[in-house]
C-alpha cells in the first residue's frame, strides 16, 4: 500500500479489532498438543480486551444522564 493515510488507518483497525485466532483451539490441535500456556494466553487476551471495552464504555457514558 503506497498511500500513507490508508496504511495508517489499516494499522489502527488491525490493533482495534480483536484477533479471534487466539480462541481457535482447533488449529492448535492440528499442529501439536494444546498446551496450558496457549489457554492462559487466550484467557488473558480475552480479559484484557473485555476490560478495555468496559473502560471505553465507562468513558463514553460517564457524563450521560438517563
Amino acid at each position: 500500500v503506497t498511500n500513507v493515510v490508508l496504511r495508517s488507518s489499516v494499522r489502527i483497525f488491525y490493533y482495534l479489532i480483536p484477533n479471534f485466532q487466539y480462541f481457535n483451539f482447533r488449529d492448535r490441535f492440528e499442529i501439536s498438543k494444546l498446551d496450558v500456556s496457549f489457554i492462559i494466553l487466550a484467557i488473558f487476551y480475552g480479559l484484557v480486551y473485555t476490560a478495555g471495552c468496559f473502560v471505553l464504555a465507562n468513558l463514553f457514558f460517564y457524563r450521560k444522564e438517563f
